[in-house]
């Protein structure tokens, strides 16, 4: 993140969106430590396929990206998840409000499948590798995105006032100030391992 960034504030009415898939580093984490448990649950194929997620922790592309985009706000996800760093982004950048739509935020089967065993929160899991992205026109952003290989979604935009909505169909519930990382309930935090 850009020095003069984190003196900009968010506008209401931008769009926000997610890069990639939430939970990535969180779930490479579960993958390594639980390895023997994981194997007796789930096939070799699907452990295989949820092992390639790490390769998408790289954020290379997001990088370059970023530094020839003028307009959009990058705020890196990691600790805490996508709930996290929804209420960090929304606390740093002039306290906004936001609708975020649930159903719209990316992540991978594998993740929800691993985290179900464990009956871990995936908005809460560790996020390294993602970035929630704020932007005056989530669309065209959305096509530059997609052109420079990067894989993105919107999710919601900002609004007046400071509420934080979460929709999840016709269900509504308010963004929690963030708490520990779901890594936490299962021993330690294994991030920083």
């Amino acid at each position: 993140m850009k020095e003069t960034e984190s003196k900009r504030q968010i506008p209401q009415s931008w769009e926000l969106l997610v890069t990639k898939w939430i939970a990535l580093s969180g779930t490479s984490v579960l993958l390594r430590e639980k390895e023997e448990e994981l194997e007796q649950r789930f096939s070799r194929d699907f452990l295989r396929l949820a092992g390639n997620l790490k390769e998408y922790e790289n954020i290379q592309k997001e990088q370059d990206f970023i530094k020839r985009e003028k307009e959009a706000i990058f705020y890196p996800l990691g600790e805490g998840g996508i709930f996290s760093g929804l209420w960090k982004m929304a606390e740093e950048y002039g306290k906004i409000g936001m609708d975020i739509d649930v159903r719209k935020i990316p992540i991978r089967q594998e993740t929800v499948e691993i985290t179900e065993l464990y009956n871990l929160n995936p908005y809460l899991l560790h996020s390294q590798g993602s970035f929630l992205v704020a932007a005056p026109h989530g669309n065209a952003l959305l096509r530059r995105l997609k052109e420079a290989g990067i894989e993105a979604c919107i999710i919601g935009e900002t609004t007046r006032g400071p509420a934080r909505r979460l929709y999840n169909g016709e269900h509504i519930r308010y963004l929690d100030r963030p708490g520990k990382d779901e890594l936490e309930k299962i021993g330690r935090a294994l991030w920083q391992s």
